[in-house]
């Protein structure tokens, strides 16, 4: 994993990370799934800002990819039937967890103290796939919190 940040003037920051990481799951001998070896990867870049409308406020614009499979497969042993001794017969499916297109996540949230000790939070995100048959949908999420 690496981080890094640096000031970019106006009061704006600038922070970006990355990682890999690697791992390998060894299934017990009758288990339904074995994913066996996986790579994955993540990074981002998030530009932020303190006092942008009001004094205390955040706001933010970030990018990036979430932790995504590099490389990697899972094997399914499926029941598909059974013999006259009534044992069931499997099948074994691979399946390639790396996506060749790992969606980009972009997004800007913003949060600000109010009166009465109250806090807003707005945030709004989408996640755009090349080559992806769906328009992209947008998520946002307004919410109110009271400290006491």
């Amino acid at each position: 994993s690496l981080t890094a940040g640096a000031g970019l003037g106006g009061g704006w920051t600038l922070n970006g990370f990355a990682e890999l990481g690697a791992g390998h799951v060894r299934a017990a001998p009758g288990a339904l799934v074995d994913y066996g070896a996986l790579a994955f990867g993540s990074a981002g870049l998030i530009a932020s800002r303190r006092a942008l409308v009001l004094p205390g406020d955040r706001a933010a614009l970030y990018a990036g990819v979430r932790p995504t499979a590099l490389a990697g497969t899972a094997r399914l042993r499926l029941p598909v039937g059974r013999d006259r001794q009534g044992i069931i017969a499997f099948e074994t499916l691979e399946i390639d967890l790396a996506r060749a297109d790992p969606p980009l996540h972009l997004g800007v949230s913003y949060q600000a103290g109010t009166r009465g000790a109250f806090e807003l939070h707005i945030d709004a995100s989408t996640n755009l796939t090349a080559g992806a048959s769906r328009e992209p949908g947008l998520d946002l999420a307004i919410g109110l919190r009271k400290t006491f």
